[in-house]
């Protein structure tokens, strides 16, 4: 099955079936954040994407600082000031760096 098959599938299926695909889709999204949790530590260096504009622009690099339930906080090395950032990262968005 292509992309454009699941595609057409979605724009021909009734409001109960996108429903179901909708619940399905937040499962999914779900174990793939708690097992994304389960392989972070603190102090682990991991990397995210920022905003589009600004200095915080393009894929940051930081270190785990803690650990909550569904969010990282990820301090970064501010590369104007050299201060750290503490941002709250969704697991999902989050990348291992070696």
């Amino acid at each position: 099955m292509t992309v454009a098959d699941v595609e057409q599938f979605l724009f021909d299926a009734d409001t109960d079936t996108l429903d179901r695909i909708s619940e399905v889709v937040k499962i999914r999204r779900t174990h793939i954040a708690d097992r994304m949790a389960q392989n972070l530590r603190v102090g682990d260096k991991v990397s995210f994407e920022g905003r589009t504009r600004g200095k915080w622009a393009g894929r940051l690099v930081g270190e785990i600082t803690k650990i909550n339930r569904k969010k990282a906080k990820v301090g970064v090395t501010d590369p104007i000031y050299g201060h750290t950032v503490t941002w709250t990262v969704p697991f999902t968005m989050l990348t291992q760096e070696d």
